[in-house]
């Protein structure tokens, strides 16, 4: 610890003082005794000793008085230390209580670090969490723009339906026309079948059940020689209920109703053979001539391999009408050309239905044709497309009809 200023000085003052008191009681002893005074009856040396203690005490008091009224440190010193001790103690105390509030303070800092660092944690999840949330809301952002989009154009298509739904109503009344129309063909020509039946059946003695090359049954056939000619019998079995059920009636034995010559029945093997070189391909069995009720079915097999015939796209067939056509009148240019195009395909080996259908057109295409077609003051080119491959096993073949107008 560094000595200060006014503490160098009292030390510097307290060794000059005891020097010069004992200086001055020495000389004043040394003086005393050589006169041999005497005081309150004591001897010379008594004397000189007692003159020279109460000297050095009046010097030491004057001293003492001197450095305190010059020094606050000597007055605190002699008068106020047990106050010193007192504030000292009192600061000691209050030093230890500041000490305690210390530790409590450090000991919150600490806690509240912790509690910082928990904070931050849970801010840097939330910064995360808050991130992953904007993710999330632009993902529904953008969900939700392509929801309004695909609304948007569900409502334009819904509207777009809606047009054509009211034009489609708008064409009720001709397609009630044209079925009116068509139903009296049908009727007429069923009354002309019927008359050339019974005429037939005047000149045959019976009525025509089955007419000349017409297809009775047809089927898809596949897989080994032995596999394909049990197919044929079970096809054969089938045409043979069928038309016993008609009413034809045979007396050939093993059938009801069918006459079928042995050449005929032998050449069942050497079909499925050349058919077993096949992956897949159409078995007929065909009418050799009209058959009247009461009489055999007589009847041939014949066998194509499948084949495509058609690719999608290719015109399978066309017509061109006359300008100022009603709509009737076109409807029959256009049946008169599917039924062309029916009897073409059959005769390269197309599987037929039971009733010897094989085209089909949608009424919606049909009736879009007629549309376009009718009532023109020029000549109208009317083309059968493919909508797809056409291949022979697959029944029916689907038509799409493209309208021209010629110049």
């Amino acid at each position: 610890m560094g000595l200060s200023l006014s503490g160098v000085i009292l030390i510097l003052v307290l060794t000059i003082t005891g020097g010069a008191i004992a200086f001055i009681g020495d000389r004043l002893g040394a003086k005393v005794g050589k006169k041999r005074l005497t005081l309150f009856g004591l001897r010379p040396r008594h004397t000189s000793l007692l003159i020279a203690i109460v000297t050095g005490m009046v010097i030491a008091l004057g001293t003492v008085a001197f450095l305190s009224a010059i020094s606050l440190e000597v007055r605190t010193a002699l008068f106020g230390l047990e106050k010193l001790k007192a504030t000292l103690a009192s600061q000691k105390e209050e030093l230890t209580l500041k000490e305690r509030d210390l530790e409590d303070l450090a000991e919150l800092i600490a806690q509240t670090k912790e509690e910082l660092s928990n904070i931050d944690s849970q801010r840097i999840a939330a910064v995360k969490e808050l991130s992953e949330t904007d993710k999330k809301l632009k993902q529904l952002n953008d969900d939700y723009e392509l929801v309004i989009k695909r609304l948007n154009e569900a409502d334009k298509e819904l509207k777009q339906k809606t047009l054509e739904l009211e034009a489609a109503e708008s064409r009720v009344d001709v397609l009630k026309e044209v079925e009116q129309r068509l139903t009296a063909r049908i009727e007429e020509t069923t009354r002309e079948k019927q008359y050339t039946e019974e005429s037939l059946g005047r000149l045959y003695g019976g009525y025509i059940l089955f007419q000349a090359e017409e297809i009775i049954h047809n089927r898809v056939v596949s897989g080994t020689a032995s596999e394909i000619e049990e197919q044929m019998k079970e096809a054969i079995e089938f045409t043979d209920s069928l038309a016993f059920q008609k009413g034809a009636r045979s007396l050939q034995p093993g059938y009801q109703a069918l006459r079928i010559v042995g050449e005929d029945l032998n050449s069942l093997k050497e079909i499925a053979r050349i058919a077993s070189f096949n992956e897949r391909g159409v078995f007929r069995i065909v009418a050799w001539g009209n058959t009247v009720l009461g009489d055999p079915l007589a009847c041939y097999f014949e066998y194509f391999p499948e084949q495509k015939i058609f690719n999608k796209g290719d015109v399978l067939a066309e017509t061109v009408i006359n300008p100022n056509l009603s709509s009737q009148e076109v409807f029959e240019e256009i049946a008169n050309m599917l039924t062309s195009l029916n009897i073409a395909v059959r005769q390269r080996g197309m599987l037929v239905s039971e009733t010897g259908k094989v085209v089909d057109v949608p009424v919606r295409i049909l009736q879009s044709a007629i549309d376009q077609a009718a009532n023109q003051n020029t000549h109208v080119r009317i083309k059968a497309l493919a909508a797809k491959d056409i291949i022979t096993t697959e029944f029916p073949i689907n038509c799409e009809l493209e309208v021209i107008l010629l110049p």
